[in-house]
């Protein structure tokens, strides 16, 4: 059996995420509760098949050049990827990826719920009088 490949967690995820993590690869977590230090990063990042970002993390050339030649691809855990340099990550051939539809649903939902929250405050205003 091959063993599984390292990847860095530079936050605690929700637990059904870590477990279906865990199951696949060698997870280095970050022992802190908020953003991993700088420091502390560039040296977790070394030696590891995979970097599991937030939008906090800077993931640029020097972060890149401290994981070295065994990193395949940098997750960001996040909408967006403008934490990380696309262009870096390319001439390494690391994959970047991100979750692009992890707030749809959310946001979709909120959309649906505010008109109904606000309704009756609608109707309330719109029966006072003018006043001229």
């Amino acid at each position: 059996m091959n063993p599984k490949p390292p990847v860095l967690v530079t936050r605690r995820l929700p637990q059904p995420v870590m477990e279906l993590l865990a199951e696949s690869f060698d997870l280095a977590l970050n022992p802190h509760e908020g953003p991993m230090p700088r420091r502390e990063l560039l040296a977790a990042a070394r030696g590891q098949s995979g970097l599991l970002t937030l939008l906090v993390d800077q993931v640029d050339a020097e972060l890149l050049d401290a994981a070295g030649g065994s990193l395949r691809a940098v997750a960001n855990y996040a909408v967006g990827y403008n934490n990380i340099d696309v262009a870096a990550a390319s001439r390494r051939g690391v994959a970047v990826c991100n979750t692009p539809e992890v707030l749809t649903d959310s946001t979709a939902d909120l959309a649906l719920m505010k008109p109904s929250t606000c309704e009756p405050c609608f109707w309330k205003s719109a029966a006072r009088p003018m006043i001229a």
